[in-house]
């Protein structure tokens, strides 16, 4: 393959609801890779806030990148229509929330794709250096359940991470994203498609991420995230465990928040126990 052709579609969904969608854009415009070699492809989803003088501002400040609007709700969705109209042989999605880590890194990206003929690769959170308490507990919590289900090299997991690199064949023989999934862990549906075959760890994929919200959404959020994993029947062991005794806990229709804020503190024991669980095991073998 030639790095004068398009070879790598990066695509974006995002709801431009408040939103730091330009960091991502310029993390990735001072990329040193030929132009040619990538397209970026921002799908803005119906489930967000938006006009159309913030789209007209983007599409001139970023001249080089491709806006599609989706009428429909949905990131799944907002994943698939991306997919559809990219040019390029594989695909990266990677959230609007995150930018990439330095100006090299779709350099390394493209390089592990002409090594193979079928990627299936995925990344780390990574916290940036200022990043607020609740910034670090959500990335922690979510990496833990990658490492949760990693092999014994850590090098091969189960759940899909911060950005997922793809190769186009293989999203389309599994049908792409589920769009039947929303809230949380959208993009699991695709690994259980895809299982047997277990995604590649890819230090190249870690991304920076900032989770936009406060501490209620990150409880709404991660317990969204955990009723996705047990409703696709992937939730890790401990995962299954502490949302059940939370369930247990408060059983009454109307403590929906006690029942996620005691939900996450198991979490949040159950995934440290976790990481040190497997930490000792690898250690150990």
């Amino acid at each position: 393959m030639s790095l004068n052709s398009c070879e790598l579609s990066l695509v974006i969904p995002s709801s431009l609801n408040d939103r730091p969608i330009e960091a991502l854009l310029d993390s990735i415009l001072i990329q040193n890779l030929n132009s040619n070699a990538f397209e970026v492809i921002v799908v803005i989803n119906g489930e967000g806030i938006w006009n159309e003088q913030r789209i007209q501002k983007l599409e001139n400040q970023y001249s080089n990148v491709r806006f599609l609007i989706n009428s429909f709700p949905g990131t799944n969705r907002a994943r698939n229509v991306g997919a559809k109209y990219a040019q390029g042989d594989f695909l990266f999605f990677i959230d609007d929330d995150c930018r990439l880590v330095d100006p090299s890194q779709l350099k390394r990206v493209l390089s592990f794709c002409q090594e193979r003929t079928v990627v299936y690769a995925t990344g780390m959170y990574r916290t940036p250096i200022n990043g607020k308490w609740h910034q670090q507990i959500y990335n922690f919590i979510s990496n833990s359940w990658l490492r949760a289900y990693s092999d014994r090299t850590g090098q091969h997991f189960t759940f899909l991470g911060g950005a997922l690199l793809i190769s186009r064949h293989l999203l389309s023989e599994c049908g792409g994203f589920d769009e039947s999934i929303q809230g949380g862990g959208e993009e699991w549906s695709l690994a259980k498609k895809l299982l047997p075959r277990r995604i590649t760890f890819l230090n190249s994929l870690c991304v920076w991420h900032s989770f936009q919200g406060g501490w209620w959404r990150l409880l709404k959020k991660k317990h969204e995230h955990a009723e996705s994993s047990l409703k696709l029947e992937m939730a890790p062991t401990f995962d299954r465990r502490f949302f059940a005794l939370a369930e247990e806990l408060s059983a009454s229709p109307s403590s929906n928040l006690l029942k996620t804020s005691i939900y996450i503190i198991l979490v949040l024991v159950g995934g440290l126990a976790q990481l040190f669980s497997t930490a000792k095991m690898k250690r150990n073998a």
